[in-house]
């Protein structure tokens, strides 16, 4: 079976139906550079203000850093599996480039942390392996890994991801526009947070979903869904309101 007739059987898993996902279930050599198409990542950020009943010559701003991804449906698929691939694997991290000259982020670094992992209150003295997951469908809520009583995900802190920037120019990080020079994403996930993760990207990429906005929000200045040290994400598909057009390339900004 080809990979895209993997992506195919995924998309199209069936409500209460299993689908072991097993390792090298790609085909993907995880220790080189992959290249992923059929995807973008724009810096972005909110602004939220602080209103009084004073008039004042001044307006209370604060500003919450975050991160647009746009891709299709198959993509974020395609996305999940290598995070599970990654599980599978002895390696710490992936790296995606990115090729669409569209997208503020070339290189995007995917990080698992294998050295605390906690059952019960009981630590591992060596890291655990995996082969092999079954997983299944959950329908997808616009912000998934908030607490909200719709929502059907159990979490928890710990499991939430971080997003940071990073620079392939290590000196651009203390420049004054370090945002701007910033060209890598970095996405840091424990154990139990990959799958998390990566159950979310195989939900989005399901035809029965009918949410085209997922937004991970800051904790304190949002609904909640990464760490408090992390960047805001938010993904788009087509037919939403940043992914306003059918093809990727037509995306403009």
């Amino acid at each position: 079976m080809t990979l895209s007739e993997v992506i195919k059987e995924i998309q199209n898993l069936e409500d209460y139906k299993d689908y072991r996902i097993t390792k090298g279930f790609t085909s993907i050599d995880l220790s080189t550079p992959i290249e992923f198409n059929h995807i973008l990542f724009r810096k972005t950020g909110r602004f939220m203000g602080y209103a009084t009943t004073e008039k004042l010559p001044f307006e209370i701003l604060s500003r919450v850093g975050g991160l647009d991804c746009y891709a299709y449906k198959s993509s974020y698929t395609l996305l999940g599996l290598l995070l599970f691939e990654l599980l599978f694997s002895k390696q710490s991290f992936i790296e995606l480039k990115i090729p669409d000259p569209k997208s503020d982020c070339k290189q995007v670094f995917v990080h698992v942390d294998r050295e605390n992992i906690y059952h019960h209150g009981l630590e591992i003295e060596n890291k655990e392996t995996y082969k092999a997951f079954k997983y299944s469908y959950q329908d997808v809520q616009k912000f998934p890994f908030s607490e909200f009583p719709q929502n059907l995900r159990s979490f928890t802190k710990d499991q939430l991801p971080t997003f940071y920037l990073g620079w392939s120019n290590n000196q651009d990080a203390y420049s004054k526009e370090y945002i701007e020079k910033s060209d890598q994403l970095i996405i840091a996930l424990t154990v139990s947070g990959l799958i998390q993760m990566a159950e979310l990207l195989l939900d989005m990429g399901n035809i029965k979903s009918q949410q085209n906005e997922i937004c991970l929000e800051h904790p304190i200045h949002g609904f909640g869904g990464v760490s408090q040290e992390s960047i805001e994400a938010r993904f788009w598909l087509p037919g939403s309101f940043g992914f306003y057009t059918d093809n990727i390339e037509d995306l403009r900004f």
